[in-house]
């Protein structure tokens, strides 16, 4: 089943972070890295998972990881998988891109109208 999320990538020199938003949880690296492998680049990150309050009993706070291949230069698209230690996996297809940095899952969704 699809769901719209939203990632949040901040990248310096020497250090990288994700922020995955979504309607019901935010979740945030631990640990991330960018990382060229076989001409290829990669995002590798270790995050939480938080749910609101609110859905806590059918989604509880968990832990997990991802990786994200990136596609074009600059990157229009990052896919990859993710799994998590309760059991749960997909896939993540993320085809827009704003240089805006979002906070919350409202203000991800304005900024991707403006691209409209």
């Amino acid at each position: 089943m699809a769901k719209t999320v939203y990632v949040v990538i901040r990248q310096t020199s020497s250090t990288a972070s994700v922020t995955l938003i979504s309607d019901e949880s935010n979740s945030k690296s631990s640990l991330a890295r960018v990382a060229k492998e076989d001409g290829l680049w990669l995002l590798y990150f270790v995050y939480t998972n938080e749910p609101r309050l609110e859905v806590r009993g059918r989604s509880p706070i968990h832990y997990g990881s991802a990786v994200l291949s990136a596609t074009g230069s600059p990157a229009k698209r990052l896919e990859g998988g993710y799994w998590s230690d309760r059991d749960s996996k997909g896939q993540l297809k993320l085809t827009m891109r704003s240089k805006k940095l979002a906070e919350d899952f409202e203000e991800a969704g304005d900024a991707l109208k403006k691209l409209n």
